[in-house]
């Protein structure tokens, strides 16, 4: 791109900036910016098309997609999206019936960022999937966000609208997953977080046929949090089931974390064989009751190459209000 064409696309979007905060050219400037991140750019943005309309409020996104404006815009966009892709911005932009408004619902989204992860972006020239694989982190993270009643909905959402004839969520899953995550999205669809937590856990130890995938720290923090967040519908209350779950299926004889010479949890053997040092002392208190002391919180942000200074700030902040 020539200097006189970089210099024209900086100053069209400072104006596009000025726009935006303008509540007159607001509704405009949104789809001059969505258009040209995605079908005038050399290389579509879609995170940020996803991004953009998630953000914004459902009267906002029903302003911006409605009347001759909002629908050329969108006609121009889907034609340089994959099917699948299409599927994800008529999740984000289907107008609910009762409300007239564009709700971006929680779980048809879900559904629709599922099958990208199964099938990617469905582009006709590569014979409608694009995927080298199945991104199953994404599919397991999806659902997890989702109480049980939204996975529901999810499912008969994904169903009636992102499979083909006698295909349905089951039958993608079946085709793509096995071992750890499976169990995972089985025992979510079952409705049972708990269960499904217990082989998060196990699947964060990224065990593979050569024992080189390492260990997932953020996933075991994640599970260990997500009861006192209230994430996906859990409970405070249901925390200390996850690990009586974790026992009951890996502990025992003959159980991954047994421990042979007796005194340790199926938990606690996990911990000891899968973390060592700081990790081991701070996800060893989350396990315990699902958050860590603060000072120790603090300590684990710091570790490693570089400090996260934004949850440092974050622990700060929540120790002197």
């Amino acid at each position: 791109m020539d200097n006189w064409a970089s210099t024209s696309w900086e100053s069209r979007d400072l104006q596009i900036a000025k726009d935006l905060m303008d509540p007159a050219k607001r509704t405009t400037a949104l789809r001059d910016y969505l258009e040209m991140h995605t079908s005038e750019a050399w290389f579509e943005d879609e995170d940020l098309l996803w991004d953009t309309l998630q953000s914004l409020s459902p009267e906002e996104r029903t302003a911006m997609i409605s009347g001759p404006g909002g629908e050329a815009m969108l006609g121009r966009i889907r034609e340089d999206l994959g099917a699948n892709e299409i599927e994800m911005l008529d999740a984000l932009t289907n107008i609910d019936e009762e409300s007239g408004l564009a709700m971006a619902k929680k779980e048809e989204v879900a559904a629709a960022k599922m099958l990208m992860a199964m099938k990617g972006a469905g582009d006709w020239w590569l014979g409608g999937i694009d995927s080298w694989g199945t991104d199953e982190s994404e599919v397991m993270s999806q659902l997890s966000d989702l109480s049980p009643e939204e996975v529901k909905k999810a499912m008969a959402y994904y169903n009636q609208n992102c499979s083909g004839p006698g295909e349905t969520f089951q039958t993608h899953i079946h085709g793509e997953l096995s071992g750890a995550p499976m169990e995972v999205i089985q025992s979510e669809l079952a409705g049972d977080k708990v269960a499904a937590d217990a082989w998060r856990l196990k699947y964060a130890a990224q065990e593979d046929f050569w024992d080189l995938g390492g260990t997932d720290e953020k996933l075991i923090e994640d599970v260990f949090k997500s009861y006192q967040d209230g994430k996906g519908g859990r409970k405070p209350a249901q925390f200390a089931e996850v690990g009586q779950r974790f026992e009951t299926m890996f502990g025992g004889e003959g159980g991954r974390y047994n421990d042979e010479s007796g005194g340790r949890s199926a938990m606690e053997v996990f911990l000891d064989d899968e973390l060592s040092g700081l990790d081991r002392q701070f996800l060893g208190q989350m396990a315990t009751k699902g958050e860590a002391d603060p000072e120790l919180e603090i300590m684990y942000a710091m570790r490693g190459a570089g400090t996260d200074e934004e949850r440092v700030k974050d622990i700060l902040k929540k120790m002197y209000e």
